[in-house]
Formats: structure tokens, C-alpha cells, sequence
């Protein structure tokens, strides 16, 4: 009988061990359940690659979202730095470039040209920015071309769709 109930004992250890094993393989499928969950969720998460303002969303709560959808969300307006494209005469244009050749504005690097801005209503914008580039072309239809300046903008001004126009001193 003692023969019988130690067979019997090490019978439900065996049993035991392969229960536990069965567990233990249950717990690492829940755990690469979770982990694919974790990826997943990770893939529902739209993050912008800039800072800005955004604008109206053009999509509601809980809409579905694909993979290179071909509407966008929302637009992302850059507001640190920020842009600034100002039409100017060919005028201009001539003497910007006159002023370049000369030496007296500098068209890149640490001596950047720096630029004011007037904004619409005529008041100066506070910060000083850099001229980036000038359109190559002259539009004929209006005669103007476009100058690009970057200004700072820590204190999140919005700049008008407008500017009345630009002063530019040789920078430093």
C-alpha cells in the first residue's frame, strides 16, 4: 500500500509540474499578447514632426485613419521661426542685387544680412530676422518677386497675411 500511495504522490507531482508548465506557457502568451498590444497602440499615436499652431481638424473623434491617407488631418502652422514672404518691385530686386555684388548686404553666413520687418498697420515687428533667399524670377503680370526672411518669434505673434514692406541694413 505504501508502494502504491508514493506512486500515486509522485503521480501528482508529475501532473503538478506539467500544470505549472501549462500555466507558465499561459502567462508568456499573455505577455506577447501585451506586448503586441503595446506595439499597436503605439501605431495609433500621431505625433507631428514640427511645433506650431494647429489648425481645424479635418477629421472627427474616433474617425478611421489609414496608412498614407490621402486627406490630412490637420494643417500645422510653424510659428517658431517663423516665415515671412514679402512681394517686392523689380526695383528692388536690382538693388538688393546691386547691393549683394557690392559687399554691402551679405547673402549667407555668419554676416547674414539682417532684415526689419513693417508690419501692415506700419508698426516695426520687435525682432530682428535674416533674408534667406529672393525669388530668381520676376512675376510679369505684377513685376514683383519674392523675398523670404526668418524671423524669431518666441512670443507667438502671428504675423498678417500681409506685410507693407521690409527695411534692410548690412548685418553682423
Amino acid at each position: 500500500m505504501a508502494e502504491a500511495a508514493l506512486r500515486s504522490a509522485e503521480a501528482q507531482v508529475k501532473s503538478d509540474q506539467e500544470a505549472v508548465a501549462v500555466a507558465e506557457a499561459g502567462i508568456h502568451q499573455a505577455e506577447a499578447a501585451l506586448e503586441t498590444t503595446r506595439i499597436n497602440l503605439g501605431y495609433t499615436r500621431i505625433t507631428a514632426p514640427i511645433s506650431g499652431r494647429i489648425g481645424k481638424s479635418n477629421v472627427t473623434v474616433g474617425a478611421l485613419a489609414t496608412a498614407y491617407q490621402g486627406s490630412a488631418f490637420t494643417t500645422i502652422q510653424q510659428i517658431d521661426p517663423i516665415y515671412v514672404d514679402a512681394a517686392q518691385s523689380s526695383a528692388t530686386l536690382l538693388r538688393l542685387k546691386r547691393n549683394i555684388a557690392s559687399g554691402l548686404l551679405k547673402g549667407n553666413g555668419p554676416n547674414q544680412t539682417r532684415v526689419k520687418l513693417l508690419l501692415e498697420d506700419g508698426t516695426p515687428y520687435s525682432l530682428e530676422g535674416i533674408l534667406k533667399f529672393s525669388e530668381v524670377t520676376v512675376d510679369p503680370s505684377t513685376g514683383s518677386y519674392i523675398l523670404r526672411m526668418v524671423f524669431p518669434n518666441r512670443n507667438m505673434f502671428s504675423f498678417p497675411v500681409c506685410t507693407r514692406g521690409l527695411l534692410c541694413r548690412k548685418g553682423g
